[in-house]
């Protein structure tokens, strides 16, 4: 005979067994028909390139990866010119789901709160889509996202603080939206972060102190925002970073000092913006640079001091400031970059120069009259660039003058005969510019001139 006790004990395991299984029922539909589902709301093109998706499992249809239980596991459809709406995709149907890939299709409307529900997820990318609304505050419950990539859409609003929640985030991409407002302080909180993408939206405030905590940045890009106020000191802190970028803000005040304080900086831009003071300090020594954009803003200082040796360098502007050539610089070589913008008239300050060389890059305007306060100027390379205007009278000055090359320019004209008193050049090219005329006699008898390039003036 059963013991009423047993007959409880048998009752509740009953009742709890139906309860579970009443729980589990009442979770949605099952994952293919949530997939169906999700189809039937798309158009016709992008129901046709999901032909393989029909009645039998989804393990085998087109994206659909599966783990060894035979859940849906991955949803990996990126360039497929899918068409439609997220709000057909139940979330919730699909407890196992790791990863999420449809960048680079067609895809519009917002995306869904129900989001928050994969908590599994470690990728998710919506890239280069037309989706719109805000980024949905339920993202911090996918707390074991490691790649969150949502660049090139329309979404707007602030970012939300539950960001922060995301602590095992490797990358976050944002860029390219019209996201507004200020950057979430919780962004701090992501310290296992080595991208951070932010670029070209409408965030505006101050960039918060609390990035500075983010050791392991290796690429921090701001630029394109509305950004304003001072960099903290804070942000000398981000040593393991590659690329910096910071132009066109408002921002305000100096620049980070010890920004290349880990000697791995590459691309520094802090462009358009409304710096004072000096070039950071720490740039003198970084060697890994190769790209550093700083013009436009109102910097100050001897770039003679400012600046060292960089053996990778292929683009330097500092053009648009209140920079200045100074000190006992008697050679300045910065041939075959990428160097923009005019010729700074303070270049006639260092007074020491012996040797300049500006050829190969792409300058413009024309030759400022400065250069004839280099009294002590030996040789003078300007050729391969797109300079204009006359050759500046002020160049007869330049009593030690022995090699002059100002070809491959815009230069236009006639070829002063006043060359002819740089009794000491050995070499002159004018050839590939816009001179009218030819060598003045004057100038091709000069007595120790050795190397007379006019080919191609005319």
């Amino acid at each position: 005979m059963i013991s009423s006790s047993f007959r409880l004990f048998f009752t509740l395991l009953l009742l709890s067994s139906f309860h579970d299984f009443c729980s589990s029922s009442s979770a949605g539909p099952n994952e293919a028909d949530a997939l169906l589902k999700w189809k039937a709301s798309l158009d016709d093109q992008s129901q046709s390139f999901l032909s393989s998706w029909d009645g039998n499992g989804p393990c085998n249809w087109t994206g659909i990866v599966c783990d060894k239980s035979t859940s849906v596991s991955h949803l990996n459809l990126p360039s497929s010119r899918l068409k439609g709406t997220l709000h057909g995709l139940n979330f919730s149907s699909f407890p196992k789901l790791t990863v999420v890939d449809l960048n680079s299709n067609y895809l519009s409307g917002t995306i869904s709160s129900d989001v928050g529900n994969l908590s599994r997820l470690t990728y998710l990318d919506l890239s280069i889509n037309n989706l719109s609304g805000e980024i949905p505050a339920s993202i911090g419950n996918t707390t074991d996202l490691l790649f969150l990539y949502l660049l090139k859409n329309k979404l707007s609003g602030s970012i939300p603080q539950q960001i922060g929640m995301l602590k095992s985030l490797n990358k976050l991409d944002l860029d390219e939206n019209n996201l507004i407002g200020c950057l979430p302080l919780s962004i701090g909180n992501l310290t296992n972060l080595y991208y951070l993408h932010l670029s070209e939206n409408k965030i505006s405030g101050s960039i918060p102190k609390e990035i500075g905590m983010l050791g392991s940045l290796v690429t921090l890009k701001l630029f394109g925002n509305s950004l304003r106020g001072s960099i903290t000191a804070e942000m000398n802190n981000l040593t393991s970073l590659k690329q910096f970028e910071l132009r066109e803000n408002y921002l305000t005040g100096r620049l980070p000092q010890q920004v290349c304080l880990g000697g791995v900086l590459e691309n520094f831009t802090a462009n358009d913006n409304y710096f004072t003071g000096p070039i950071p300090e720490s740039l003198k020594n970084c060697t890994s640079l190769y790209r550093v954009r700083l013009e436009h803003n109102q910097l100050t200082g001897n770039v003679s001091e400012d600046l060292g040796i960089y053996p990778n360098l292929d683009y330097l502007d500092l053009s648009d400031n209140k920079l200045i050539f100074l000190g006992g610089l008697t050679s300045l070589r910065l041939s075959n970059n990428n160097i923009s913008g005019e010729i700074p008239s303070e270049l006639g300050k260092a007074t020491q120069l012996q040797v300049l060389d500006l050829s190969s890059n792409h300058l413009t305007g024309g030759i400022p009259k400065e250069v004839g306060q280099l009294k002590f100027l030996f040789k003078l390379m300007l050729n391969d660039n797109h300079l204009s205007g006359r050759i500046p009278p002020e160049i007869e000055l330049l009593s030690d003058l022995a090699s002059l090359n100002l070809a491959a320019n815009n230069i236009n004209g006639s070829v002063p005969q006043w060359l002819s008193k740089c009794k000491t050049l050995l070499e002159l090219n004018l050839s590939a510019n816009g001179f009218s005329g030819g060598i003045p006699s004057e100038v091709g008898s000069l007595s120790f001139l050795q190397v007379l390039d006019s080919v191609r003036i005319c």
